[in-house]
């Protein structure tokens, strides 16, 4: 992964991580796939290739990966992540042109095939399924519902001072998956005139991608703290603000996701009209939420600090070709004292 990323003089890190995971098979301990205390990013500025070049023609190339945790049997089952789902999935189809065999579902109910649960490691999979060989004028797709978590962050990355996690169904043996983890996995490969809309439908999710821009009515794109810049067109909707909890809810009886159900309604209501800028999407959403008596606001955050109220929101149209003169991140995170005991509380 580091010689493909240009990243090979981190082999020292790459060997520290090979002898953990040796040590931690052979002990029964947690292999570290991903541990700031054993690799650290490479931290270094690059000048993009391409800046505001002309938007790519679309290739025809779509993919999407959709995500469902309900975790059945458990203290923490939820019930409409695995419908949320079906319902992602039959929209993309009907509105947008994918094909059923452009799209990979992970559920934890309605069948047997281990492949196809969401299990980290297929999840971490099916990632790298998602964004491999992606090119120009490509259109991906990613979402997941079920719990999402957060604890206390090594560095000082984090405005709140903590990491977002999305929680897979075998959390308990595997743990979770860690919000710079996704980004790395799921952002930075991706060219310029690529584009990845995320759907995150699970509590403190509004960072959980770690994306640069923030969009904030009446204010515009704030910049989040130590930002990594990259140049594909990613955006992504979370379910909630990072301090907050995203519900479940129902659809003509049936469970479902309060932000899946209030998105896709606003997307299947206005199917037959001109697609409308961000601004209406995202009042929309809010205001189908609070109709419904949720708390809970949506928040758009994106890798490219486009003009919301010129460009149409879609999931297949209007992509943004890279917009940051400078890829990478110009410094890294101060570090933060670790504790005594070593242990990172979790808050669900």
């Amino acid at each position: 992964y580091l010689q493909e990323t240009g990243q090979g003089d981190f082999q020292n890190n790459l060997v520290k991580t090979e002898e953990a995971t040796h040590q931690a098979v052979a002990t029964g301990g947690q292999v570290p796939v991903y541990d700031i205390t054993i690799y650290q990013a490479p931290v270094k500025i690059t000048q993009a290739q391409q800046v505001n070049s002309r938007p790519p023609s679309p290739s025809g190339r779509k993919k999407a990966l959709c995500i469902g945790c309900n975790y059945p049997g458990t203290s923490a089952s939820l019930r409409g992540c695995v419908p949320d789902v079906h319902r992602w999935s039959d929209l993309l189809v009907r509105l947008y042109g994918f094909g059923p065999g452009d799209i990979v579902q992970l559920t934890d109910e309605g069948h047997n095939n281990y492949q196809f649960y969401p299990a980290r490691s297929n999840i971490i999979a099916a990632v790298r399924w998602l964004v491999q060989d992606a090119q120009p004028g490509d259109v991906l797709f990613f979402q997941f519902s079920g719990h999402g978590t957060q604890r206390e962050a090594s560095d000082s990355s984090e405005v709140d001072g903590m990491d977002e996690m999305l929680v897979p169904s075998d959390y308990k043996h595997s743990g979770m998956i860690v919000d710079h983890e996704l980004f790395d996995l799921l952002v930075t490969p991706l060219p310029s005139g690529c584009k990845l809309t995320v759907i995150l439908d699970c509590c403190h999710s509004g960072s959980a991608l770690d994306l640069p821009y923030v969009w904030h009515e009446g204010q515009g794109w704030t910049i989040e703290p130590y930002p990594w810049h990259t140049a594909g067109d990613v955006q992504m909707f979370s379910g909630c603000e990072d301090a907050q909890c995203s519900a479940d809810a129902s659809r003509r009886g049936r469970p479902a996701g309060a932000m899946t159900t209030a998105m896709c309604d606003v997307l299947e209501k206005y199917a037959h009209e001109p697609p409308g800028p961000y601004p209406h999407l995202l009042g929309g959403l809010t205001q189908v939420l609070e109709a419904r008596g949720f708390d809970q606001r949506p928040r758009l955050s994106s890798s490219q600090p486009f003009d919301v109220n010129q460009k149409p929101f879609s999931i297949t149209d209007f992509i943004v070709p890279n917009m940051n003169p400078q890829l990478g991140q110009a410094q890294c995170p101060h570090p933060k004292p670790g504790r005594a005991n070593g242990v990172m509380d979790i808050f669900w």
